[in-house]
């Protein structure tokens, strides 16, 4: 059985294909995306998604070609972004990445966005999704096509699948704080309560699961956060 793995990460795209029966690695890319864009202000930290959707379509053609077709594709990568899909699931905005720092700046209350939205009694920094999408509401800047929010991860699944249905598991849910780990859900109604439209949030599921279907039938899992896949790649046995 042949798996796919594709790491959408900061600077690169590395995507590697496995016999998952052996653990052997069949072949691997690396490759720069090149993906940063001009923010608007010199704190916004930015990406062309679709960008780096083509760099990584492009590494995994070079291994089809090679390898074969897989039989599972994995996600994972850079965690805390966000962007926003419209309802087709085509991106509308840039991708704010984890270093965006607009949520560090303060808003006419004299808080910081990331401040405020720590009321919630839940984590908030600068370049957690939900903070930049509250600094984005509060300034006008979320594009009116938008409709959902998403991972450059599941956005990446979702072009794979040409799917339009935005999904999100725990572990990237978490990143973008103002989540409840224990109950593993959003804290959407403190979040409402201070103002922010959760409106956009995309759907939540309790497991790693399958977002979808290429056209050709192989199955796309929802993606998995850079950090706990590193766990995953680098411990024998996750119980001990």
């Amino acid at each position: 059985m042949r798996v796919m793995g594709i790491d959408m990460g900061t600077t690169t795209v590395s995507v590697v294909m496995m016999n998952a029966q052996t653990g052997a690695i069949l072949g691997s890319r690396t490759v720069a995306h090149h993906g940063f864009l001009e923010g608007h202000i010199p704190q916004s930290k930015v990406q062309d998604p679709n960008r780096l959707y083509e760099v990584a379509k492009g590494a995994m053609e070079e291994l089809e070609a090679e390898f074969g077709m897989p039989e599972c594709i994995g996600l994972t990568g850079q965690m805390h972004g966000m962007l926003y899909v419209d309802g087709q699931g085509e991106a509308v905005s840039p991708l704010y990445i984890w270093q965006d720092g607009c949520g560090n700046l303060t808003m006419e209350n004299g808080e910081t966005y990331a401040s405020y939205l720590r009321k919630t009694g839940g984590t908030a920094s600068a370049g957690f999704g939900l903070t930049t999408h509250f600094y984005l509401q509060k300034n006008g800047m979320i594009p009116k096509e938008a409709e959902k929010m998403v991972t450059i991860c599941d956005y990446v699944g979702m072009k794979l699948c040409r799917s339009s249905k935005a999904v999100i598991a725990g572990d990237m849910a978490a990143s973008w704080g103002c989540f409840d780990l224990r109950q593993g859900k959003f804290l959407t109604a403190q979040m409402e309560q201070l103002g922010l439209d959760t409106s956009y949030l995309p759907e939540l599921m309790d497991k790693h699961g399958i977002m979808g279907y290429t056209p050709e039938g192989v199955p796309v899992i929802v993606s998995l956060g850079d950090n706990q896949a590193s766990v995953i790649g680098s411990v024998g046995d996750l119980c001990d």
